[in-house]
């Protein structure tokens, strides 16, 4: 029988040390549950990178239980999980549409942690790819009426923001930043971005907004130039 695990808590290495160092200080063997044996451990997948559905009703994640990593849904008060993904590469990352209706996720091929974005409707019948490139796309914000993406890219070779409408596919570069994320009305992205002139070494890295709709960014960091 497969055995899940959920990510945390003491892990393979808190058991290790445990089987060589004895239970943690004040913590008496007879507290101590019973670990697994090896062959079961070898057996187990990680459940990771949970979202829940705006209704409360789903919660989305990242598992192997099927072989690989794929994005599965399990009721919130329990129950059997659903595969809603099934997908050649590692499938990560889930974010739940405000409406509800779909799931935004990252797909990493062949393991170079290259990552496409794609998207799959709820109960998993509808699957669409959102980008296709030789570079990495990450970090997915949805927009209040769920009809766009905004994401990190290197597809424009340096670190950008872009959005893409889902129904066309259709994606608009906002502005130079990393590591972007949505205000809950949709109207002003934050990022992060480098305003130290000539560090070629990348030591710098500085907090940003912008309108959603691109236009001037307005840096919120300065104080601390020289810092990560």
């Amino acid at each position: 029988m497969r055995r899940t695990f959920i990510a945390g808590g003491m892990g393979t290495v808190g058991l290790a040390l445990l089987a060589a160092f004895g239970p943690w200080p004040g913590e008496s063997e007879a507290e101590l549950r019973e670990g697994l044996p090896i062959d079961a451990l070898a057996e187990t997948v990680w459940v990771e990178e949970f979202h829940v559905s705006p209704d409360g009703d789903l919660i989305a994640f990242k598992s192997a239980r099927g072989g690989t990593y794929d994005i599965w849904t399990a009721p919130v008060e329990g129950g059997e999980p659903t595969q809603v993904t099934n997908t050649p590469g590692r499938a990560m990352a889930p974010v739940f549409s405000p409406d509800g209706e779909w799931i935004a996720y990252e797909v990493d091929f062949g393991g170079t942690n290259i990552r496409d974005i794609y998207i799959v409707s709820r109960d998993g019948s509808e699957t669409r790819q959102l980008t296709d490139h030789p570079l990495n796309d990450t970090n997915v914000a949805w927009s209040p009426d769920s009809r766009h993406i905004y994401f990190n890219t290197g597809m424009y070779w340096d670190s950008s923001v872009a959005v893409v409408d889902i129904e066309t596919g259709e994606i608009s570069r906002i502005g130079p930043g990393g590591s972007g994320r949505l205000s809950p009305d949709g109207s002003t992205l934050a990022f992060t971005g480098n305003s130290l002139e000539g560090d070629d070494g990348q030591t710098n890295t500085d907090i940003y907004v912008m309108p959603a709709d691109g236009g001037e960014r307005r840096l919120l960091t300065e104080s601390t130039v020289g810092y990560r």
